[in-house]
């Protein structure tokens, strides 16, 4: 529980300010291309799949998605990159008026 909470500060350090995971996004890529993302909102964390499904998820089960990727064992099947909310509404507003 503790390393959810604490997740953005660790991969992301701030540059003189703090980080929150609501200022985050964590997104898992497979090798095939396919992006899942994980938001903390308010009420908890939700994640978007690839079709654009939203589903709600714990802190618990956050976890269970983040570290078989990071695993040891998963070289190159998965990859896990975190991004400030402001980069990655960019991006995704960038991708759409392609």
């Amino acid at each position: 529980m503790f390393f959810a909470r604490r997740l953005c500060s660790l991969v992301l350090p701030g540059r003189g300010e703090a980080i929150k995971n609501t200022n985050c996004v964590i997104y898992i890529t497979t090798k095939r291309g396919r992006t899942w993302s994980y938001r903390k909102e308010n009420n908890g964390w939700t994640q978007t799949g690839p079709t654009g499904i939203v589903h709600r998820l714990s802190a618990e089960q956050l976890l269970s998605h983040l570290l078989p990727p990071l695993a040891a064992d998963n070289l190159g099947h998965l990859s896990v990159r975190v991004e400030r909310t402001a980069l990655a509404a960019a991006r995704e507003k960038g991708g759409n008026d392609e």
